[in-house]
Parts: C-alpha cells; sequence; structure tokens
C-alpha cells in the first residue's frame, strides 16, 4: 500500500518500473483489482477478460491510506520580485 497508494494521493502520479528505467507518469484514476493471480499477458489472455467480474478495491485501500497519512496541510509560499520598478 505505501508503494503505490500512499504517492498516488500525495501526488496524483505513479512510479513504472521497466528494467532498469523508472519513471514518474501523471495518473488520473487508480484501479486495484484483486485476483487469484498476478497478470501475465504471455498466457493470451486480454486484460479486460482478466479483470471481468473482479471488484475494484481501491476505495477501501483509500481510505485505510487515507487514516494512516492523516491531514495534509498545502502551504503557498509568496515572495516579493526584486529589482527595478
Amino acid at each position: 500500500m505505501t508503494g503505490f497508494i500512499v504517492p498516488f494521493l500525495e501526488t496524483k502520479t505513479i512510479t513504472t518500473k521497466w528494467g532498469k528505467k523508472t519513471q514518474r507518469r501523471q495518473a488520473l484514476e487508480l484501479r486495484v483489482y484483486k485476483t487469484g493471480k498476478a497478470f501475465d499477458r504471455k498466457e493470451g489472455v486480454q486484460f479486460e477478460q482478466f479483470i471481468k467480474n473482479k471488484k475494484n478495491i481501491y476505495s477501501t485501500l483509500e481510505a485505510r491510506a487515507k487514516s494512516q497519512v492523516g491531514p495534509t496541510t498545502r502551504v503557498f509560499v509568496v515572495m516579493p520580485i526584486q529589482g527595478e520598478k
């Protein structure tokens, strides 16, 4: 949960790894499905069929993560621009 849910709640981004390369990507929505086994593209099953009739448990994990993280405070710093008028 700390690897995906909490960073997504804080920054609305996810971190993807492909080999040794790590990239941070913006995500609008996060879906988490509870399945019996991990998805493997090599098995020839399309992802839509793999998650068919599976429940998206993100809302449950989101509530649990928010209770662990606590409230967030946004701070904006306003600094005057220095220079000639």
